[in-house]
């Protein structure tokens, strides 16, 4: 059952298109690797589907057709620069931010912190974490948003092959559990070790969407 559904998604600024006819599916349980040269519109697209850019045609997620409005509200976006999406006074308070401290919300904190190998961490600032820490903090804090469009934007970049295998590992049980997991990545490494679904931008259009299996 197909748990992505785009259809013929197109932006253009100025005039000049920047995607075309963008159209494809990601089946549940998969997560979708975007790759493609620069300036190619892989993050574009990425800002499409969560509904922080305008643009033709559709978006579904289990059937569901969601507006822009819908999809930004649903989705949580891991760009590039961690510096700018890290804002608490300790690495456990980021879980917190906008929402409710229950026990159950720091127990889940908690468990997530030690899937990513920073619960030795919890009481630093954030900013006093290494480039690949803030990384792995980045994708608990997705898993923790309990949000259904989880967006990563190179995601491994600064973690070696330890904490690229434990950062996949841990993607992966969010897309089984029915998240819509979507990684812009240029890292070859990361696709041939992980990947199951390859979606191929060249100049503003798919050239190959691939389904791989393993």
């Amino acid at each position: 059952m197909a748990l992505l559904v785009c259809r013929d998604l197109a932006v253009g600024y100025d005039g000049k298109s920047v995607l075309e006819g963008i159209s494809f599916k990601v089946e549940k349980g998969d997560y979708l690797f975007i790759t493609g040269a620069n300036g190619t519109g892989k993050s574009t697209l990425c800002r499409i589907i969560t509904g922080l850019y305008r643009a033709t045609g559709t978006v579904s997620l289990n059937n569901e057709l969601l507006k822009r409005k819908r999809r930004t509200q649903e989705s949580f976006f891991v760009q590039q620069d961690s510096d700018y999406q890290l804002y608490a006074p300790t690495v456990l308070d980021e879980f917190f931010l906008g929402k409710k401290k229950t026990a159950e919300r720091k127990e889940t904190s908690l468990s997530l912190l030690r899937e990513m190998g920073l619960s030795d961490f919890m009481d630093r600032h954030p900013a006093s974490l290494s480039g690949g820490q803030k990384q792995r903090l980045l994708l608990a804090l997705a898993a923790a948003s309990e949000r259904r469009f989880l967006v990563f934007d190179e995601p491994t970049s600064g973690l070696d092959g330890f904490n690229m295998r434990m950062a996949i590992k841990l993607l992966k049980r969010l897309a089984e559990r029915g998240c819509c997991i979507l990684l812009i990545t240029h890292d070859m490494e990361l696709i041939a070790e992980a990947a199951d679904n390859v979606l191929y931008l060249e100049k503003g259009k798919v050239r190959y969407h691939r389904n791989i299996q393993r």
